[in-house]
């Protein structure tokens, strides 16, 4: 008699950094721990995940169709006709039908599809369980007045608080209203309502983060469940982003414990050039070493000559870099801050180092996840913004000021020290998040 074959699990992330990522780390842990088969969608064409290893299948449906896909529109318009042929080809082989799909929460088409052709679901959340105690708390949302027909708040500087354990919320940062003009944000509560509504219909909904740093939003959810933090892609699978800078590592090594800055922002988020020179002159007034990502595309020649004399080659105090391996620079014991966006892999990974933030957050759910990291894991300290010739900016003086006073902080350390226990403590053997996982992976056997 032929041997059963494994379950195969048909991954579609939302085509960004901060949703492939944890998507990818999961469909890694599912293929090397549980021996399911994996299918993963990307867009196009990308630099190589998996280092050739066929234990994943990497698919790239959209390649010919130019490089303007990756927006909201263009994945909702190109990828569910495609989607639904893939699987449709896939099903007909019979040895290779789809067990599940596993979706990011943003594609509710993908869920739409799997209903149709009778497909088990399985939604994915690669932000905080708050965001989705957000989406489907809308109708409360609505009832009381919170936010309007099209999702815009009804009062200014007004704040909610959806449970006891969360951090209170403005409605005006709320996902949808924290993206360009009003057009864009009606499209963008609409994708959430639809999103929303397709997620309740999924078998499972999982989510990257652990149950202790949120139990008033996973208490919120019962059918959310915490698998987080997901661990770091192992490097037989290569890299999202490029070679591992072994040079960094090696600059951090010559660094006392808690001495060093770390400043990153991930991949999207943009600054004026004169905001950039101020956050360049604030790091050199702190006399404190510090490493800072700068994306090639943020560097004009209008701030190149700042960031060299700051952190240009030979430089002692700052090292600047186009690409740093973030998981290990936070694991490095000379790092004893972390300048962020507040992005949530970048706040998990915080986290999970116990390293205390100074949180910048730009937009979406960013705003959220530094209310967190501020008022309720009290683990660091907000940068706040001030007129500078009429723009909003984050000087120099404000930089100086909150380092020297997170890094003299014992009290923000040693809560750090302890978030990051209880994050680990998730992820051990018999963590919560553990548990959860293996119940997940009994339910893909099953089936």
């Amino acid at each position: 008699m032929a041997n059963t074959p494994a379950p195969h699990i048909l991954v579609i992330p939302f085509p960004s950094q901060g949703h492939v990522i944890p998507l990818m780390k999961l469909s890694v842990r599912l293929a090397t721990q549980f021996g399911f088969r994996i299918t993963f969608l990307n867009l196009q064409q990308s630099k190589q995940v998996n280092g050739g290893n066929p234990i994943i299948r990497m698919l790239h449906i959209l390649e010919g169709q130019g490089n303007n896909n990756k927006s909201t529109q263009s994945v909702q318009r190109l990828m569910p006709g495609r989607v639904e042929e893939l699987i449709d080809q896939m099903n007909a082989t019979g040895s290779d039908a789809i067990t599940c799909v596993l979706a990011d929460q943003t594609n509710g088409w993908a869920f739409e599809i799997a209903v149709k052709r009778g497909i088990r679901r399985v939604g994915f959340c690669p932000a905080a369980a708050a965001m989705v105690a957000v989406q489907f708390s809308i109708p409360r949302l609505l009832r009381d007045g919170i936010i309007d027909q099209q999702g815009a708040p009804t009062k200014d500087d007004q704040t909610v608080k959806l449970a006891q354990e969360m951090p209170a919320l403005r409605p005006s940062e709320f996902v949808w209203n924290c993206f360009g003009d009003q057009n864009t944000r009606k499209h963008m509560f609409e994708l959430v309502l639809r999103s929303t509504e397709s997620m309740r219909s999924a078998d499972w909904l999982l989510c990257n983060s652990a149950h202790d740093i949120e139990p008033g939003s996973f208490g919120s959810i019962q059918t959310l469940l915490p698998i987080g933090p997901l661990e770091s892609i192992p490097s037989s699978f290569g890299s999202l982003e490029g070679e591992e800078d072994q040079v960094l590592l090696n600059w951090l090594d010559q660094h006392p414990p808690d001495s060093v800055i770390y400043v990153a922002f991930g991949s999207t988020t943009r600054f004026d050039p004169a905001q950039l020179e101020e956050l360049a002159l604030g790091l050199e007034l702190t006399n404190r070493p510090f490493c800072w990502v700068v994306r090639s595309d943020h560097i004009t020649p209008e701030i190149k000559p700042v960031l060299d004399r700051v952190g240009g080659p030979g430089k002692k105090q700052g090292k600047i870099v186009s690409w740093a391996p973030q998981e290990k620079v936070l694991g490095h014991p000379s790092v004893g801050c972390f300048v962020s966006h507040c992005g949530w892999n970048s706040t998990m990974e915080g986290l999970a180092n116990g390293v205390p933030f100074l949180c910048w957050p730009y937009f979406a759910d960013q705003f959220l996840n530094a209310s967190y990291v501020c008022d309720v894991w009290k683990v660091g300290l907000r940068l706040e913004r001030e007129d500078g010739n009429g723009m909003m900016v984050v000087t120099k003086e404000e930089i100086r000021k909150k380092v020297d006073r997170l890094v003299g902080s014992v009290e923000l350390k040693e809560r750090s020290s302890e978030i990051k226990r209880m994050v680990r403590d998730s992820v051990g053997e018999r963590g919560s998040s553990t548990q959860n996982l293996m119940k997940f992976a009994e339910w893909v056997r099953g089936l």
